[in-house]
């Protein structure tokens, strides 16, 4: 008996184009050469991270101009973005926006600043106008400034005393 009803499920697994059962046309046996229909897209967890990546990395771009600000968003979006891959070989997308974005903020500030200085220290025009600006601020003069320093005759204290 138990032979009868063995042959029967195996005619009933035969009969189907994925030898399984009816109904479960993606049961693959060996040598079946049938392949079961693969996903076309996997659903990704959402990963807070990552948003908070991209979301931080935006935020250095548009504050570039500040100098600091950009600097320490541009940095925490990096770090967050390579934290939020965990285990995973791939980035999230978020995560890479997050760290493209604040990579070119973390580039762009150095360049503003050396190109500031750059301007200030080679242009007489615009060095006037921050000696001035320095006056005007300060009560003394950028070059006085300096001479007292190379002089020893000023000190922290006498440049930002009142400030500080």
């Amino acid at each position: 008996m138990e032979n009868e009803f063995e042959n029967e499920t195996e005619n009933q697994y035969n009969d189907v184009p994925g030898n399984g059962p009816v109904g479960y046309p993606y049961v693959n046996k060996p040598g079946s050469g049938y392949i079961p229909v693969q996903p076309s897209r996997v659903y990704e967890m959402p990963n807070n991270l990552a948003k908070a990546a991209m979301v931080l990395g935006i935020l250095s771009l548009l504050t570039i101009f500040t100098v600091y600000l950009p600097l320490i968003l541009g940095s925490l979006a990096v770090i967050l973005a390579i934290l939020s891959r965990g285990s995973r070989k791939k980035m999230h997308g978020d995560a890479k926006t997050g760290v493209i974005t604040g990579t070119i903020s973390l580039c762009i500030v150095p360049a503003i600043v050396a190109a500031s200085f750059y301007l200030v220290f080679t242009n007489p025009s615009y060095y006037e106008q921050f000696n001035d600006t320095y006056e005007e601020m300060y009560g003394r003069s950028f070059d006085d400034t300096l001479e007292g320093i190379k002089d020893g005759t000023i000190d922290y204290d006498d440049i930002y005393g009142d400030i500080y």
